[in-house]
């Protein structure tokens, strides 16, 4: 039963897949220089599916799953791990924010996001 603080141990057919997800999509939020790493274990979160820890000065993030995660249906982690992305990305632009002029910070935000979309062939006339 998985409650508490119990852990399920990932299996490297799912961390190759989640990994693979999350190196796919990392660039649409402006984050292709930032190295990924996932927590090997899962557990309860405390109602969070999955939590980032950006390290913006490292360019890493550390992504760490619930229990409940791993019970969820494909699209729905799919949805999660993009969704955790986007968390990486805000978090980082807050944190750069916080120390200097807030519109250049914004405007390098805005632009990561635009590169990214690019670089994903998102942006094009019909």
């Amino acid at each position: 039963m998985l409650n508490g603080g119990l852990k399920m141990k990932l299996t490297k057919k799912q961390i190759k897949k989640y990994l693979e997800f999350l190196v796919n999509n990392k660039h649409y939020m402006g984050l292709t220089d930032f190295d990924i790493e996932l927590k090997n274990n899962a557990r309860n979160l405390g109602g969070d599916l999955a939590e980032v820890k950006p390290d913006d000065l490292e360019k890493k993030l550390l992504i760490e799953l619930s229990n409940d995660f791993l019970k969820a249906k494909p699209k729905e982690q799919a949805n999660i791990l993009f969704h955790e992305l986007i968390h990486a990305r805000v978090a980082i632009m807050n944190e750069r924010q916080a120390k200097g002029d807030t519109a250049y910070f914004e405007e390098c935000f805005v632009n990561d996001l635009v590169r990214g979309f690019e670089r994903g062939g998102i942006i094009k006339w019909n």
